[in-house]
This record gives structure tokens, C-alpha cells and sequence, in this order.
């Protein structure tokens, strides 16, 4: 693939959910508007105000934690498209340098924040890119 189609491939996810916050939020404010849950009953329109959060939050938040460029989430592929771009020698240590140091970042951000589970995520992936740049660079 050339490094326009791949990063249009990678980014077709995240583009995908932002589409879809897209079309909840205005489902939701149009479908609020017109009364359409004013017939059910408070406990019903508390789950379905549940849902449409918890939908919009996955499609939003999710998918600009997608686009971080961090490997291997979507933005870590069009950071390593776009180095070995700019730099075609070694373009992939590049990607995997810039990896490791937003998911270390990132990692910290979500423990410091008491968010665990996308902390733990981040340090691993950090671990991964880590063990990747050694490969890499023969060193130890």
C-alpha cells in the first residue's frame, strides 16, 4: 500500500466511531426534543440516559485513545507510516521511540487519574515497544 492508502485504512476506525458519536448524539437530542421518551417511566429514561452515555463515551473517548500514536493502535500505524516517510532508513525505530515515550505518558496519566485498566494498557504497551526497540537495536 502507499503511506496515503494505509493511513486512510488506519484511520477508517476511529473515523467510524466518531460517525457513529455522531449519529447517537444526534438521535439522542432530536428524539429528547420531541418527547419521544416522555411516556416512559423515570427508571426507564434513567437506562436508556445510561445508554446513550455510555455509547457516546465508547465512540468518542475510545477512539481519540485510538488515534494516540501508540503501537499497535490505529495512530501508532499512521506515526510509523509518516516517519519511515521522513526518515526511510530507520523510520520504524522512529515509530517505536515516539510509541514507547506517549504509552509511558499515557500510562502515567491514567494512574495518576485512578484509571487503571487504561493504565495498565499503556504500560504494557510501552513494555511491548520497549522489547521491540531492543529487537531492533540488538542492545541489552
Amino acid at each position: 500500500l502507499t503511506t496515503q492508502r494505509s493511513i486512510i485504512i488506519s484511520a477508517a476506525g476511529p473515523m467510524a466511531g466518531f460517525a457513529l458519536y455522531g449519529t447517537i448524539f444526534l438521535f439522542r437530542y432530536f428524539t429528547v426534543r420531541y418527547g419521544v421518551w416522555d411516556g416512559f417511566s423515570e427508571q426507564a429514561r434513567f437506562y436508556i440516559g445510561m445508554a446513550f452515555h455510555d455509547l457516546l463515551f465508547i465512540n468518542l473517548i475510545w477512539g481519540l485513545i485510538n488515534l494516540a500514536p501508540v503501537l499497535p493502535l490505529d495512530g501508532g500505524h499512521i506515526c510509523e507510516d509518516i516517519c519511515r516517510t521522513v526518515k526511510r532508513s530507520r523510520g520504524d525505530v522512529l515509530a517505536i521511540q515516539i510509541s514507547m515515550v506517549v504509552a509511558g505518558g499515557l500510562a502515567a496519566y491514567f494512574f495518576m487519574h485512578q484509571q487503571r485498566y487504561a493504565g495498565i494498557m499503556f504500560a504494557l504497551f510501552a513494555f511491548f515497544n520497549f522489547q521491540a526497540y531492543q529487537q531492533r537495536n540488538n542492545t541489552w
